[in-house]
């Protein structure tokens, strides 16, 4: 079966009727998830696996103020109360914005509707690679135990402060190290016995007669 009638066929099976091509994520979600995958997505009339990252472009969003949110989410959707969302601090969308868990987000227009792409952290440790996440799956019916030695359970805040501490330490490291390289003094030999004769000799017949001969019992009393 090629990957046209394996399209045909999911077609017939999906309860969504779509005349815009999927990606083969999409494709090989379960019926129910895809479903509503492809109910998400038919606003914009294609899938967004599909769309080339070059034309994803952070400047594209437009600005979005206090009133924006307040307009949609609360008198609008009426997703979040209003004593929700005078008390945003404690939103889970909230926390994870300003503790670093979403970057690099940019937007690409289609159908005039928004697209937004952004990686998320997908663990509490900030050396993990970020991930793109589009859509959250409902199938999944348990969550797998982390051990506790694995989990960290450092603040966001925490974690801030030791990484820049950590960096501060590192140019402290360098600038030493740089100095330390600056100051090495070159190690020289002690001259032997016939080159501090010869050099005595030079002394001995220069024009000025130098003090330093005094001390030499060859040369003090001449």
């Amino acid at each position: 079966m090629d990957s046209k009638e394996k399209e045909k066929e999911s077609q017939n099976k999906s309860e969504v009727d779509y005349s815009f091509p999927i990606s083969e994520y999409a494709k090989q979600l379960d019926f129910p998830v895809r479903d509503r995958y492809l109910q998400k997505i038919a606003a914009i009339g294609i899938d967004p696996v599909l769309v080339e990252r070059k034309d994803f472009k952070p400047d594209c969003l437009p600005p979005v103020e206090s009133t924006d949110i307040l307009c949609y989410l609360v008198l609008e959707t009426s997703f979040y109360s209003q004593k929700q969302f005078k008390a945003f601090r404690s939103l889970e969308a909230y926390n994870q914005m300003v503790s670093g868990f979403i970057a690099s987000v940019q937007g690409h227009i289609i159908a005039d509707k928004f697209l937004v792409l952004a990686k998320v952290r997908h663990s509490q440790r900030m050396n993990d690679s970020l991930i793109s996440c589009w859509l959250l799956p409902t199938y999944v019916k348990q969550v797998e135990y982390e051990k506790v030695r694995e989990i960290n359970f450092t603040s966001a805040r925490k974690m801030k402060n030791d990484l820049d501490a950590k960096i501060e330490n590192l140019s402290n490291v360098s600038s030493l190290d740089n100095s330390a390289k600056g100051n090495v003094s070159k190690e020289i030999p002690v001259p032997s016995k016939p080159e501090m004769d010869t050099f005595y000799a030079k002394l001995s017949k220069s024009s000025s007669r130098p003090i330093a001969l005094s001390l030499i019992p060859e040369y003090a009393d001449s």
